[in-house]
């Protein structure tokens, strides 16, 4: 897995392949696995690959990443915290369609989480955190209906 990171973090023909190579699924449900051991890469993976192209957050939307990520944002391990936290602010700063995905998941709530972190969670978890400047501003591109 951790091969799988770093690759993720190349170049986005390497991305690319990823995708084709149906890799990416594999990762997104890792994020859930049991064993810690596994999230961790799989998750530096998504953080990765939600760093780059849009097409990429697309496809990893289209796979369904704001459940697992919303599910590591309660994890007892703060570095998974950290990651996920990293990841959904990275979707945060997408445009309007990637916004609204997250905003409207699970009626609101992982914003309301994401918010609660920012005021309670270790700084360090939540120093990436770059939703606040673009929430004040995504609202009049975001609907909520």
């Amino acid at each position: 897995m951790w091969a799988l990171s770093y690759t993720s973090d190349g170049t986005d023909e390497q991305i690319a392949k990823l995708f084709d190579m149906e890799v990416v699924s594999k990762v997104v449900e890792l994020l859930s696995h049991q064993e810690q051991y596994m999230v961790a890469p799989a998750l530096r993976v998504i953080g990765n690959l939600v760093t780059g192209k849009d097409v990429f957050t697309d496809a990893l939307l289209e796979l369904g990443i704001v459940a697992p990520l919303a599910g590591l944002l309660n994890s007892p391990k703060k570095v998974f915290r950290k990651e996920a936290c990293w990841a959904l602010s990275n979707i945060l700063a997408g445009p309007a369609h990637q916004v609204e995905e997250v905003f409207t998941y699970n009626n609101r709530e992982i914003i309301k989480k994401l918010f609660n972190m920012a005021v309670t969670d270790d700084f360090e978890v939540t120093r990436n955190f770059k939703v606040n400047s673009r929430l004040s501003r995504s609202e009049e591109n975001v609907s909520f209906a």
